[in-house]
């Protein structure tokens, strides 16, 4: 045996050693046969209680998990409490819009002009989105048409925002 394959054997061993019912499944089914023919004493396994009935943990899904209760729990009553939805607003069941961003893929092709007139069509559409005048400022500065970002840019900042704009 080389070093590594002896290095291995010695992290199995320390792994049975903390967690000794790893012998007891089916795959190691033969070296646990193999450590009793040489008289070694395996405990048993953890999860089977005294009486040798094999205990099972619960499924996951199970609706049959119940916490623990005592004389006090069986005191107390489930009741049926209505509860006051006036101020839930139920949820919409609408398709989720479709996204375009037209500027933007205008704007990554080199197309400016395009995506100039798309974010004018969008501040058309929504005059309050500062950061709507300030994307189309920075296109504008790479345009090399300063003026017009200026004017954006005054246009973004007098848009009241709860949102800090960033102009770069």
């Amino acid at each position: 045996m080389d070093a590594s394959e002896v290095a291995d054997l010695k992290l199995f061993v320390d792994h049975c050693k903390s967690n000794p019912s790893i012998i007891h499944t089916p795959p190691l089914s033969f070296f646990k046969s193999y450590l009793q023919s040489l008289g070694a004493q395996i405990p048993a396994d953890a999860q089977t209680d005294r009486g040798g009935v094999k205990m099972t943990e619960p499924e996951q899904n199970s609706d049959a998990e119940k916490p623990f209760s005592s004389n006090e729990d069986d005191d107390i009553v489930e009741s049926d409490i209505e509860l006051d939805n006036s101020g839930v607003v139920e949820p919409d069941n609408n398709p989720p819009q479709e996204v375009c961003d037209h500027a933007y893929f205008a704007y990554i092709c080199c197309k400016l002009d395009e995506a100039i007139d798309y974010l004018t069509e969008a501040i058309m559409l929504n005059p309050t989105s500062a950061i709507l005048y300030a994307t189309r400022a920075s296109i504008f500065v790479k345009l090399s048409q300063p003026n017009a970002a200026i004017r954006d840019v005054g246009a973004a900042v007098k848009v009241p925002s709860r949102l800090p704009l960033v102009l770069a």
